[in-house]
């Protein structure tokens, strides 16, 4: 073996060695991050509850027409929040697809329909309070404790839809994407 081997290599690797170009890789995919992606399938799915619920109501109204007896008639409570259902599916259908398209503007038309979910929730309850129902003959109030634990758990899906559709990450690639 030659004793000056290692350095005769050296230099003939560098005399002889291939440039290769320099490979900048591909950008990283700007993927959507998962508030987001969930704060739309939330959104749709109020959507969908508002829906059905508007379906719902005017057979609803009728029964409890029938069976309510204190506190008045319920068609214009029932009117109203078939109003405010369908405002509340149009501004979360707006919202959603916005958001699905990468909109910023599209968040307040969320913000907007979960308020107004949350204050009808809390407003239901307030109506149901004094509310008595005719069961076999008998008068019976309503159940508000009941009803209230019905509007809490109605109220948590609209508070968390608002949190991830305003969340950091969620922010940050509605702002990559007007870049």
């Amino acid at each position: 073996m030659h004793p000056n081997y290692d350095t005769r290599a050296a230099e003939l690797q560098t005399q002889y060695a291939q440039q290769y170009p320099t490979v900048v890789g591909y950008p990283a995919p700007d993927v959507k991050p998962t508030s987001a992606q969930a704060a739309i399938v939330l959104s749709w799915l109020g959507v969908l509850a508002n829906v059905v619920g508007l379906l719902l109501l005017f057979p609803a109204m009728a029964i409890l027409e029938k069976v309510t007896t204190g506190g008045g008639s319920l068609t214009g409570y029932i009117v109203v929040s078939g109003l405010v259902g369908l405002v509340c599916a149009v501004l979360l259908g707006i919202g959603a697809s916005g958001l699905s398209r990468r909109k910023a503007s599209a968040r307040p038309f969320i913000a907007i329909a979960c308020v107004l979910v949350v204050a009808s929730q809390i407003f239901g309850i307030i109506m149901t309070a004094g509310m008595t129902v005719d069961v076999a003959g008998a008068s019976t109030p309503v159940n508000t404790a009941g009803s209230g634990f019905g509007t809490l758990m109605g109220c948590v899906f609209p508070i968390i839809t608002v949190v991830l559709t305003y969340s950091s990450s969620t922010t940050e690639w509605l702002r990559r994407g007007l870049a």
